[in-house]
């Protein structure tokens, strides 16, 4: 084989030259290829977390014009996450399922950060996509009573799935 400067390269001479260091590159290569599959097959099988399911609806919120000032104080994009872990909202979802705590429906339900006070995105995460849908719905109910009983509001309707 010719080199860039036109003379033949000697394979042999290189490979009795450097037989030391090639064994080590050889055993240094399959050494890392070992710890690289141990750690694949610890990340996938022992340390890997369950899959996450998430059910997203946008919700629209109609504000009661006469109050309007005072409820925008309030109802922004800090304090929508402490309404949805409320009994108002998780603790009457939890009540309409049944077979979740307040306290599991607020860790599983999160809102965003909004761009707009009128829409807020509700992501209800679980294990299952059954769970999570039914979580989402519960949740759609509770905000729905939660719009109409609280002052201020017109209501709060789904607006997208």
């Amino acid at each position: 084989m010719r080199g860039t400067s036109g003379e033949y390269f000697d394979w042999k001479k290189f490979m009795i030259l450097n037989r030391r260091n090639l064994g080590l590159v050889v055993t240094l290569a399959l050494a890392g290829g070992i710890l690289l599959s141990v750690l694949f097959y610890l990340k996938e099988s022992v340390w890997g977390a369950a899959e996450t399911y998430r059910s997203a609806y946008l919700y629209h919120i109609t504000f009661d014009r006469e109050q309007v000032d005072n409820i925008h104080d309030y109802y922004n994009d800090y304090t929508w996450n402490d309404v949805l872990d409320s009994d108002k909202i998780a603790g009457v979802a939890a009540g309409r399922l049944g077979d979740f705590t307040k306290e599991e429906i607020g860790k599983a339900t999160t809102i965003p950060t909004m761009s707009d006070i009128r829409f807020i995105w509700v992501y209800a995460e679980d294990e299952t996509p059954e769970n999570a849908t039914r979580i989402q719905e519960a949740v759609a109910e509770a905000l729905a009573q939660f719009g109409d009983e609280t002052e201020g509001f017109d209501g709060i309707e789904i607006w997208d799935k």
